[in-house]
Formats: structure tokens, C-alpha cells, sequence
């Protein structure tokens, strides 16, 4: 998190220089692991819970026909996740 605050000031401040008349209204912060070819992150606490059990409220059948209607998944995927 102390790198992330560093790099933010560093770019705050090269803003803050390369735009005298302050063009730049907003700046967003995100940090999505899929955007560098991962579509998860690896940090020990997420590992951990990717390693683990499924929760059991996560594969109740409208939860799973839910997430097959949205994501257009082929309609057997659901038994491999239960």
C-alpha cells in the first residue's frame, strides 16, 4: 500500500507540473488484476480463499442458472460446479 500512495503522489506531482492550466479534472484509481493477463490476483489471502470450499450459498440452482443466463454459459458447466 506504501508503494501504491508513493507512485500516486509521484503521478499527482507530474501532473501537477505538466498541466499548469489544469486540464486534467479527475484521475481514477484502479487496480484490476485482469488487466495484465491475470483475470485474479495471487495475494495469500486470495489464494487461500480460491483454494478453498465454494460456499454453499454460492451453488444453490437459481444462483448458478443466474450466473449461466448472464455470463451465456452452456447449460451443462453448472453440473461441473456443483
Amino acid at each position: 500500500m506504501e508503494a501504491d500512495a508513493k507512485a500516486f503522489a509521484v503521478v499527482m506531482k507530474y501532473l501537477k507540473e505538466a498541466d499548469p492550466q489544469h486540464t486534467v479534472i479527475m484521475v481514477q484509481v484502479e487496480n484490476e488484476p485482469g488487466a495484465w493477463g491475470s483475470v485474479r490476483d495471487y495475494f495469500a489471502n486470495a489464494q487461500k480463499l480460491f483454494e478453498g470450499q465454494v460456499p454453499t450459498e454460492l451453488l444453490k440452482a437459481e444462483i448458478l442458472e443466474g450466473v449461466e443466463q448472464t455470463c451465456s454459459l452452456p447449460k451443462n458447466m453448472a453440473g461441473d460446479i456443483r
